[in-house]
């Protein structure tokens, strides 16, 4: 992300989406999902931490 926006002002509240990471469990041997009850949680340094409980409705 750094390189990629050097000398682009990115506003405030603007969502950067990336896309699927490798390493995703629809590839991985054995397949392996998100499952109910599982919490995500992803750390942005500086910022801080988001959880989110994954709820099957």
């Amino acid at each position: 992300m750094v390189n990629e926006k050097i000398g682009t002002t990115i506003p405030a509240g603007t969502a950067v989406m990336t896309g699927t990471c490798a390493g995703v469990g629809a590839f991985m041997k054995p397949r392996t999902f998100l499952a109910n009850g599982d919490v995500v949680e992803v750390e942005v340094s500086k910022i801080g931490i988001v959880k989110n409980k994954i709820v099957f409705t």
